[in-house]
């Protein structure tokens, strides 16, 4: 019998070996996108065997992931308020709110200015400040917030701001304001041969706290002996 060598190839960066003999597992399946739409990302990881091992690089990739536009997250505009000023360039405002499982891009106020005409002297000399209006919604549905009031200035320049705003509470956000997304893909299993165990994670939407845990583990076999 007679014995040759052969031609040996490289390794590929996937599963190279490294000094201590430690070698990395292959790639598991990209996850889910962690966003229903809009911009997200999405990853993929793969496991050290042994796990006493050293293996160069990363145990996790991401990549970025764009699902579809978001669209119609936000709720209508709200009225204007009151111009700031009846003269002299004021400003208006007005708000809107977003739903507790929508996705709103953006800003929840605009403003604009108005009655841009100059004042008259006399008008300028008399400036004084209206009373405050009622105050506006809170800008949450439950948890922490904000809402806003304005005032208009009558007669010219008034010293200080047109508006006010504070924080409000309509109480913590329950159950039922949060709901789980779908699982992602389950994890490569932690051992080429012999037991391991392999995870999966889901997203909480909505802004409250949602029942259960964000990750699931089982038990794993590739193959039943090493």
């Amino acid at each position: 019998m007679e014995l040759r060598n052969c031609d040996e190839l490289p390794c590929s960066s996937g599963n190279r070996l490294d000094r201590s003999g430690a070698q990395w597992t292959g790639w598991s399946v990209w996850s889910v996108c962690s966003v229903s739409c809009g911009p997200g990302f999405q990853s993929r990881t793969r496991s050290c065997f042994p796990q006493s091992g050293a293996c160069d690089g990363s145990w996790q990739q991401r990549m970025a992931c764009n699902l579809r536009e978001c669209s119609g997250g936000w709720n209508t505009w709200g009225v204007w308020s009151e111009c700031s000023r009846l003269c002299g360039k004021g400003v208006r405002s007005r708000s809107r709110t977003c739903p507790s499982d929508a996705s709103c891009p953006g800003s929840s106020t605009e403003q604009s200015f108005c009655n841009e005409q100059a004042c008259a002297e006399k008008e300028t000399l008399n400036a004084e400040w209206s009373g405050w209006s009622v105050w506006g919604p809170c800008s949450a549905t439950c948890g922490n917030g904000v809402r806003r009031r304005t005032r208009h200035c009558q007669y010219g320049n008034c010293p200080g701001y047109h508006f006010d705003s504070s924080i409000c509470n309509n109480g913590p956000c329950s159950v039922e304001d949060a709901s789980w997304g779908g699982w992602g893909y389950w994890s490569v299993c932690s051992e080429s041969c012999g037991q391991g165990f392999r995870r999966r994670v889901r997203k909480c939407y909505g802004g409250g706290q949602c029942p259960g845990s964000e990750y699931e583990r089982e038990q794993c076999q590739i193959r039943p002996s090493c």
